[in-house]
């Protein structure tokens, strides 16, 4: 099976083009973390080719703790990104939203992440 060929500049291009020098980007292996404003999107590959992404919104103080703490989200739906022109395609489009602020619907709240 030939796999289409992806050009990750043209499908993260959104990206690029709506938050330009606030966004950057990590990699590590088959880790990747997006951030934008203090927002994060972590995002793995796996060895099957999907790429699960962890949605970290930016640092707040925790009212019980006193420490900074990180709500941590990841998509509703279950269909996992594919690394194809398609899924990549549908993976910016969520980091766009989930950097605007939009969680309304596709991003399920996971819990709560300490500072380190």
């Amino acid at each position: 099976m030939n796999a289409e060929p992806i050009s990750l500049a043209v499908a993260t291009a959104p990206l690029t083009e709506k938050f330009g020098q606030r966004l950057t980007l990590l990699r590590d292996g088959n880790r990747a973390q997006w951030s934008c404003d203090g927002q994060t999107v972590v995002v793995q590959l796996a060895e099957d080719g999907a790429l699960t992404p962890t949605f970290v919104d930016r640092a707040m103080k925790d009212e019980v703790s006193g420490m900074a703490a990180f709500a941590v989200y990841r998509l509703r739906s279950r269909v996992p990104y594919r690394m194809s022109a398609e899924g990549c395609s549908r993976m910016t489009s969520d980091m766009v939203d989930f950097f605007s602020g939009e969680r309304d619907g596709r991003f399920e709240f996971m819990g709560v992440a300490e500072a380190r």
